[in-house]
C-alpha cells in the first residue's frame, strides 16, 4: 500500500522554480518532496492514533518514508507500509507499483473490505483445528493484552496445545506428556469446527474436572472473511497536507539550493 506524497512534475517545477537549471531543479524536488513526505508520515501518525483503538508500537513503526532522489529523472518521495520482513522498498525501484501491489494487515483499514489470512489462521487450518474456509476471533474468554489484542502468549499457548506449529518448530508443540501435566492440574484445550450442542465452532479451555468444569470461549470461528470498513483517511491526510505545506517547503527547498548549496 503507498501514497505518492507529492508530486510535481519538471514542467511544474519549472513554473514554480523560474530559471533553474535541471539538476537544481531536481535537488530541489528531491529535498522539498522528502520533507513533505515527512509531513505527510507525521499527519498519517496522528490520524492512526485518533482513529485507532490503542493501536501497539509495531502498528504505529508500520508507516515508513522513503526519500526523493535527486538522481532520479523524475524525483518522488513516498508514504507508506513496510512489510512484515521490515523491508521497505530497494533503492531504484518503482516504489509506486511495488508497494501499490503489497498486501498489508492495515490495507482494509484504509480501503475496506476483507483482511488478509493472519498466521494465527494459516497455523490452525495447517493443524487441523479449523476449517479451511473458517476464521478466526477472539473468544469471550480470550484474554486481551493492553491494546485490544488477543495476547501472544496464549495465542502460542493454543497453537502448541493443537500442534499449529508443524514440523519447522514442532519442538515448540505440547508434547503428550505436556498434555497430561496441563490436564493435571485441571486444564485443556479443545477445538470445535462445528457447533456441538451449546457450543459453537471455535477453540475452548476447559478449566476444572467433571461436572465442575468450567468451558471458556478462546477463540471463535465464522465461515465468512471479517469485512472492514474504511477507517484510515490514509490519502486524504496525504493531499490535504501536501496542498497545505507543499508549495511553501518546495520554494524553501529551492531558496536552500539556489542560496546555500547545501542539498
Amino acid at each position: 500500500m503507498s501514497g505518492n506524497a507529492f508530486f510535481v512534475s519538471t514542467r511544474a517545477a519549472r513554473t514554480l522554480f523560474g530559471k533553474a537549471t535541471d539538476a537544481q531543479v531536481n535537488k530541489a524536488l528531491a529535498i522539498g518532496l522528502t520533507r513533505i513526505g515527512v509531513r505527510i508520515k507525521d499527519a498519517a501518525a496522528l490520524e492512526m492514533r485518533s482513529v485507532f483503538d490503542r493501536p501497539t508500537p509495531y502498528t504505529m513503526k508500520a508507516l515508513q518514508l522513503k526519500s526523493a532522489e535527486k538522481t532520479h529523472a523524475v524525483p518522488r518521495a513516498f508514504v507508506g507500509f513496510k512489510d512484515k520482513s521490515g523491508s521497505f522498498i530497494a533503492n531504484g525501484a518503482d516504489a509506486g507499483a511495488i508497494m501499490a501491489g503489497r498486501a498489508h494487515y492495515l490495507r482494509p483499514q484504509v480501503f475496506g473490505g476483507s483482511r488478509p489470512l493472519k498466521a494465527l489462521e494459516s497455523r490452525l487450518r495447517r493443524a487441523g483445528a479449523m476449517g479451511a474456509g473458517q476464521y478466526a476471533l477472539p473468544g469471550w474468554a480470550a484474554k486481551m493484552d493492553a491494546y485490544g489484542n488477543m495476547s501472544k502468549g496464549e495465542i502460542v499457548q493454543v497453537l502448541a496445545y493443537v500442534g499449529g506449529f508443524g514440523e519447522v518448530g514442532g519442538d515448540k508443540n505440547t508434547t503428550a506428556a505436556g498434555k497430561a501435566r496441563l490436564r493435571g492440574k485441571g486444564v485443556e484445550y479443545f477445538a470445535l469446527k462445528a457447533r456441538r450442542g451449546g457450543l459453537g465452532p471455535g477453540i475452548y479451555r476447559r478449566l476444572g474436572r467433571g461436572g465442575q468444569a468450567r468451558i471458556q470461549q478462546v477463540l471463535k470461528f465464522i465461515d465468512r472473511t471479517p469485512q472492514y470498513r474504511v477507517l484510515f483517511d490514509f490519502f486524504g491526510v496525504a493531499e490535504r497536507t501536501a496542498a497545505a505545506h507543499g508549495e511553501e517547503i518546495m520554494r524553501d527547498a529551492l531558496a536552500q539550493v539556489l542560496f546555500t548549496g547545501k542539498g
